[in-house]
């Protein structure tokens, strides 16, 4: 951040208490995720939730929850992130769009009772076998 002079607007945190997180969450532009793997990646969904663009590699996980160029962008080298995060950061129409879009997928897509019926088809589905 200080090699590229955006030291003054960018914050690189530890892990947060839930409170303070979300706090963070609500008072970022966008969220960016450049983990070369990731499991599923609720950060995403719960930045996504607080109407965020997001930017996240192009990993299992999180490229199945983002749609590029729709809710945020996904990338998959540095030359990408670098060009997607000068555009949410100088395009405050576009970062708008996206967060609300993002919070809008996020509120179709992942809440808790859709999730509950997801696990409850791949329980009996495993049942049946």
């Amino acid at each position: 951040a200080e090699n590229y002079g955006v030291s003054d607007r960018t914050k690189f945190l530890p892990f947060l208490p839930k409170r303070e997180y979300h706090q963070c969450l609500s008072e970022c532009s966008f969220f960016v995720l450049p983990s070369v793997s990731e499991t599923f990646g609720v950060v995403v969904i719960e930045a996504m939730a607080s109407g965020k663009a997001v930017v996240v590699r192009d990993t299992v996980g999180p490229r199945d929850i983002v749609t590029d160029g729709v809710d945020g962008f996904i990338f998959r080298d540095i030359n990408e992130l670098t060009r997607r995060i000068e555009q949410l950061a100088t395009d405050s129409e576009l970062r708008h769009k996206m967060g609300r879009n993002a919070k809008a997928s996020v509120t179709k897509r992942f809440t808790l009772e859709k999730s509950a019926l997801k696990y409850e088809e791949l329980y009996a589905a495993m049942l049946r076998k």
